[in-house]
């Protein structure tokens, strides 16, 4: 018997994103594979299915909506559609560093980085933000 699982319940601007990654020609396959098993997942589609649909490992789709989840990706970005195209701007930002830490691999040893993309995330996010505060009050 086949059991249906419950879907991630990603945010639609993020879907449409992965959409975009999973349907495109340009992005590396690793990328498009995971957009792929991300938009199957939250469709809720079963494991055994997407396995043999994207001819991926069960371990390789464990992982991705384990890490989907730890990253908080379920949850929509707490920005509503900004106004200005500098807001629209920073929210477009903010979205690609979203699915960017959902697809890309994990850090590896060596030197970190200076800025790691959770605090570019989360200073974008405040950036946009205050514009939307500062644009609300007039």
């Amino acid at each position: 018997m086949v059991k249906k699982m419950i879907p991630l319940a990603l945010s639609k601007d993020i879907l449409k994103r992965l959409a975009i990654i999973a349907n495109a020609r340009t992005y590396s396959l690793t990328w498009i594979q995971r957009a792929q098993i991300l938009i199957a997942l939250n469709k809720g589609e079963p494991i055994d299915q997407i396995q043999i649909q994207l001819k991926c490992s069960r371990s390789t789709i464990y992982r991705l909506k384990n890490k989907a989840i730890t990253l908080r990706a379920t949850q929509p970005i707490p920005i509503q559609l900004p106004a200005t195209g500098e807001q629209r701007r920073l929210y477009s930002i903010a979205l690609n560093l979203a699915v960017g830490r959902l697809l890309n691999d994990r850090a590896r040893s060596g030197r970190q980085p200076r800025l790691l993309l959770e605090d570019q995330e989360t200073i974008l996010l405040k950036l946009a933000g205050n514009e939307l505060q500062k644009a609300s009050r007039f």
